[in-house]
């Protein structure tokens, strides 16, 4: 296909597509896993990003972030701003232009509770925050979410003894790449992370009620699974537009 140089050009001016290095904490990620067929979940994602999959299945994520000191790199800190946020993620693997084969997410959604985030991700990023009302209740061994107008009512027990499940091993690995399709120059936006610091640990999902994966009309192998990962340092580096 030939592009336009002028579309192209936009492209590469768009404050969306990652020019802007930003670096924060995940304070704590609890990460909900559900697994189905494949081709349940292909049907979501764009041109070129092609469902991971693992034991014959494709997985689909939902992570409550809890993030801190989320700011441009080399700012201090303090300069930073704290906030939740829950995403919605397909595990995806990506071949580039030059043959390189990427494993990594590719996102649904987003919401979060704080205004400010909302508008920032619709200047500098492609997220587009939806504002929601989200309470994050911990209590003993337990940590519960909880929206009335995103339908989430999430609970997890926070006991270190939960057993791993079938391929756990694979599928809590960190996923260092996300991907977004640039319909005007019909490219691929690729947006690498680095994460220090990975290290999850299974927990037990005591109840997973989610409008979003409700209405996503997707079978999913029963429950999902999850992790907890503590004390990330994560660095979204500038991105680059494949051809």
């Amino acid at each position: 296909m030939i592009r336009g140089k002028a579309v192209h050009l936009l492209d590469r001016l768009d404050p969306r597509n990652g020019r802007l290095a930003i670096a924060s904490t995940f304070f704590t990620n609890t990460i909900l896993m559900y697994s189905c067929e494949p081709d349940d979940l292909q049907r979501f994602l764009c041109p070129g990003v092609n469902v991971d999959v693992v034991g014959g299945r494709g997985h689909f994520a939902v992570a409550f972030v809890d993030q801190r000191s989320f700011r441009p790199r080399g700012l201090p800190r303090r300069a930073g701003r704290d906030f939740y946020m829950v995403e919605y993620l397909v595990f995806v693997t990506y071949e580039s232009s030059d043959g390189r084969h990427m494993r990594g997410l590719y996102l649904l959604q987003s919401d979060t509770p704080s205004r400010l985030a909302c508008v920032g991700s619709r200047i500098f990023s492609h997220y587009r925050f939806r504002k929601i009302d989200l309470k994050v209740i911990e209590a003993g061994a337990t940590r519960r979410f909880y929206s009335a107008k995103a339908g989430i009512d999430v609970t997890v027990a926070l006991d270190a003894d939960n057993e791993a499940w079938a391929h756990y091993e694979q599928l809590s690995k960190p996923r260092s790449f996300n991907f977004r399709h640039l319909t005007r120059s019909n490219a691929t936006l690729v947006i690498r992370g680095v994460l220090k610091g990975w290290t999850p640990r299974p927990v037990a999902v005591m109840n997973a009620d989610i409008a979003a994966v409700t209405e996503m009309g997707v079978v999913f192998d029963g429950q999902p699974n999850a992790i907890v990962v503590d004390n990330v340092e994560y660095l979204w580096r500038n991105s680059r537009i494949d051809e």
